[in-house]
């Protein structure tokens, strides 16, 4: 009998795991070379799309300071003057409870959500991200460098 409970709780585990790597968030679609028309904040953008619509977009896996905080005018400048009014690739992973698609971005093949915390302009959001393996190094060095929100500490 315990035999026979061990097998089904084992499949069940196995039944979980699956069902997290099948319905883990992943990247569903693309845009290519994509205008950037507003910098809202340190994370989140405006786009015209291939279908010449405005979309909002959120830079998926990372949190910025808000405005009224401190360092997040200083995340919001870095970011504009990295990306307002360039043409960027926008690789989509899904639409969040506030229909803003959330997506990373690039700009001459650099991840401008990586660079954004490399940088100490925005850190980690845990709870959103699957690739805490790529973004931890990349928030340790700005911590270690005393880079933005990590300048003095």
């Amino acid at each position: 009998m315990k035999i026979k409970k061990l097998i089904i709780l084992s499949l069940l585990l196995i039944f979980i795991f699956i069902a997290n790597i099948i319905l883990k968030p992943s990247k569903t679609f693309t845009y290519n070379q994509v205008k950037v028309i507003k910098v809202y904040d340190g994370d989140t953008i405006t786009i015209i799309n291939e279908n010449n619509e405005k979309e909002k977009i959120r830079l998926y896996g990372i949190s910025a300071r808000e405005l009224n905080q401190e360092y997040g005018q200083e995340a919001k400048n870095y970011l504009q003057n990295l990306i307002l009014n360039k043409n960027i690739d926008v690789f989509v992973h899904y639409k969040d409870e506030y229909e803003r698609t959330v997506a990373e971005i690039y700009l001459d093949k650099i991840n401008i959500n990586q660079e954004m915390v490399k940088q100490g302009q925005a850190f980690i959001f845990h709870k959103y991200n699957n690739d805490l393996d790529i973004y931890i190094p990349l928030e340790n060095y700005a911590k270690e460098n005393q880079l933005g929100m990590y300048r003095n500490n």
